[in-house]
């Protein structure tokens, strides 16, 4: 996929955009609403279909303008049925926010609808994008880049296919024999499929892959269309999956019992779960510590600024879509400070440079990253109040508090112990969000294998100290929140302070997690205050009381963060010792996980930034629902990728 979109070259022909590239319109000239009831939302019985399921997976080839989306949407809304909706779709030139704004015009009925697809309208860099509506009741996923590239890496099942690209005539690429392989990979039985097509190809091209395709009457001046349903067993793919469309076979991601989720920590990681699982319907269990632990979660003020990488490693698709996530939850819509925005400045010629490259290559759209001087700055970002954040997430979720020591196996799955060796709660199903504490309570559990995973997953907590000062003692400084290497927030106010900004911060390693946070130093303070002034111009009255906040942070070595489900030590180490040998050799079977069991944490000091995505993702894995991340994201997630790669290395094999 390629790095970024400039954005498809349209014109305007009586007020529907046309593709310069592919000669065609997005949507019918007679009425484009009508068209999508008539060809998709009819030709697919979807109001009937999401009566009878709990939810109900779309999947689309050609965004477009969304006009799909809104008319499902739309239809949903008025039949209320008991379906969660999710809808996902791919598109390899997606239009600009201004574009979306003037195609939308032609549909006043669907104003509402529009207005929050726009305000929620993600980047256009490729990969994956996730947006959620209704309280999470209607989950978009956007894909951008080559249909056949986005939908590789897609894992979900999918209920009704949506057709919908540019004509074949014009657009074969939307149109192959190897994306109607990838339909049938990911249907489900009975799977429905529309298009406004009849083209012969298109029909012989499904109808090989399991599609039982029929010719129906067209919309307007079209003369036919197809529909059809996917049939497996009297149709079988011709062809089986490619092994580049499965993710790494130690990569398991198995649901689990939903009846009962305990989530333990009430950071930002543990809140973000929490909410994702409640948005489905469910009731999770917040377990709290008694006692305020040591977490990052607690600082005065976060900043939300992703790095911006100019290479092209894959977890920068992470970044970008967590952050653009994030800047769009409902939690964080009233936490933000009055200043909106993130600048970054450059510290060096190269620097400036590497700015210039970004700005050119990204080529977001002034509404996301825009030049300012010789550095840049993202409009979205800024700075929020975190402690608002967590109230918001957690405002509807159960809580219980505890401090578990250690998690032992019992016929309902997990008991979860204190120190003290009495028991908190039962649930079969149980996800740590305990930071620094991860590692610890994991090597004192009741797991298989246990003595085999040694550290893994390998947690590293490293110290930080920042300052906390009034707005009114800093001069020369910018009123939004700034980015040099270290940074400084916008003036905010939260619960605990009035007008305040921070200056931060400090990065210090730790060889063992402390009993409690570092006291403050003022060496730290006075290295954190010169950077700033060297940085920004900042002048500092340092008579005026100043207060400085000391934290824990949880990382990974590969500053990557955990989510997912946590090994059976034992067979994970067994079922991947040929990759001592070879790396690239097939494993003979998939490792057996842990029933019950994941993790999400290591959020490092974007834990604001990552937090809300990873709490989708993995409410998805439990929940078995489509995922919002891409399959070749998994390894560089999961709690045993340090495992694996030790066994690469010709540690942990079973004798």
């Amino acid at each position: 996929m390629s790095e970024h979109s400039t954005g498809p070259q349209i014109t305007w022909r009586s007020g529907v955009p046309f593709s310069v590239e592919f000669d065609d319109l997005y949507y019918s000239a007679e009425d484009g609403q009508a068209e999508s009831i008539f060809v998709f939302i009819d030709g697919t019985d979807v109001v009937k279909t999401a009566a009878r399921k709990d939810k109900l997976v779309i999947g689309e080839t050609g965004f477009g303008t969304g006009l799909n989306f809104l008319t499902t949407w739309q239809a949903w809304r008025a039949a209320k049925p008991r379906a969660r909706l999710f809808f996902i779709s791919a598109e390899a030139s997606p239009l600009r926010a201004a574009d979306l704004e003037q195609a939308h015009k032609a549909f006043p009925k669907l104003d509402e609808l529009s207005e929050q697809l726009r305000a929620a309208w993600p980047p256009t860099s490729s990969g994956f994008h996730y947006r959620s509506f209704e309280n999470g009741q209607v989950s978009l996923l956007l894909m951008f880049g080559g249909v056949e590239a986005v939908f590789s890496q897609l894992n979900a099942k999918i209920d009704v296919w949506y057709l919908d690209g540019f004509a074949p005539a014009k657009n074969p690429a939307m149109w192959t024999a190897a994306l109607f392989k990838q339909m049938a990979q990911l249907s489900n039985p009975g799977a429905g499929v529309a298009t406004f097509t009849a083209a012969g190809f298109v029909r012989r091209g499904l109808k090989a892959q399991g599609f039982n395709m029929q010719k129906k009457q067209g919309f307007g001046q079209k003369k036919e269309r197809l529909v059809g349903t996917f049939q497996p067993n009297e149709h079988p793919p011709t062809h089986q999956p490619d092994a580049a469309s499965v993710p790494s076979t130690w990569c398991s991601t198995p649901p689990a019992n939903t009846e009962k989720i305990v989530v333990i920590g009430d950071g930002i990681a543990g809140s973000s779960i929490a909410y994702a699982l409640a948005q489905r319907g469910l009731e999770p269990i917040l377990l709290a510590p008694k006692a305020p632990r040591l977490k990052s979660s607690t600082l005065p003020a976060a900043i939300l600024a992703p790095q911006l990488l100019l290479a092209d490693p894959l977890e920068k698709t992470f970044f970008y879509a967590a952050f653009s996530y994030a800047v769009s939850h409902p939690a964080y819509k009233q936490a933000f400070a009055n200043e909106r925005g993130t600048e970054y400045l450059p510290s060096s010629p190269q620097d400036i440079q590497k700015l210039t490259d970004v700005l050119t290559q990204f080529n977001w759209g002034e509404e996301w990253l825009k030049r300012s001087g010789d550095g840049l700055i993202l409009p979205k970002g800024g700075t929020v109040d975190p402690k608002k954040i967590l109230n918001n997430l957690n405002r509807s979720i159960n809580r219980l508090y505890g401090d578990v020591a250690r998690l032992e196996r019992c016929p309902d799955g997990w008991r979860l112990v204190s120190e003290f060796g009495e028991t908190i709660t039962l649930s079969p199903t149980v996800v740590l969000a305990t930071g620094v504490q991860t590692t610890k309570i994991l090597a004192a559990s009741d797991l298989i294998g246990a003595s085999l995973s040694a550290q893994h997953p390998s947690i590293r907590p490293r110290s930080g100290q920042l300052e906390c000062m009034p707005a009114s003692a800093i001069y020369g400084a910018r009123d939004h929140t700034i980015t040099y290497g270290g940074y400084m927030s916008a003036s905010i106010s939260t619960e605990d302070f009035s007008d305040m900004r921070t200056v931060g911060s400090t990065y210090e390693k730790l060889s063992e997690v402390p009993p409690c946070p570092a006291e403050p130093t003022e060496t730290a303070r006075q290295a954190i205050l010169t950077q700033c002034s060297e940085n920004t111009g900042a002048v500092f009255d340092t008579h005026t009381a100043m207060q400085s906040w000391t934290g824990v942070r949880a990382t990974a070595p590969d500053h990557m963060p955990y989510a997912g489900p946590i090994p059976n030590w034992a067979d994970m180490s067994s079922a991947c010792a040929c990759l001592a040998i070879d790396r690239k050799l097939p494993l003979p079977r998939t490792p057996k996980m842990e029933a019950g069991l994941y993790c999400l944490t290591a959020l490092g000091s974007k834990g604001f930034q990552y937090g809300p995505l990873l709490g989708e993702y993995l409410a998805a894995m439990i929940c078995g629902d489509p995922s919002p991340l891409p399959q070749n994201l998994q390894p560089k997630l999961h709690p045993a990728r340090g495992f694996v790669r030790d066994i690469i290395r010709g540690k942990h094999l079973l004798m």
